[in-house]
């Protein structure tokens, strides 16, 4: 069962988690993924919500990944854009073939 960020972070062994947290947080400053801008009520555009996921590695670490609840963005997406259509392997060898 998933764990929620509430239930993670005061769990047992919270500290733990929290590590993960902090580990995710300063990977994405390093790699320069987000930045932080101010809200106006006057902005047209709407705010992707985010949620952390928890899991455990094989060997016990405790990993968390924040991600962004992109489905609920339908303002800028449309079904065409979602769509990414790959060759059968049927394709791909008489491609080779030829």
């Amino acid at each position: 069962m998933p764990l929620s960020y509430k239930q993670a972070t005061t769990a047992s062994n919270s500290s733990q988690w929290i590590t993960a947290i902090n580990d995710e947080l300063k990977s994405m400053q390093k790699h320069n993924v987000w930045s932080i801008v101010p809200y106006h009520k006057s902005m047209s555009v709407s705010i992707v919500p985010v949620k952390w996921i928890f899991g455990i590695k094989t060997d016990g670490r405790k990993r968390a990944r924040l991600v962004a609840i992109g489905c609920r963005d339908k303002e800028n997406y449309s079904s065409i854009d979602k769509a990414s259509p790959t060759p059968s392997i049927d394709t791909v060898r008489w491609l080779f073939a030829h």
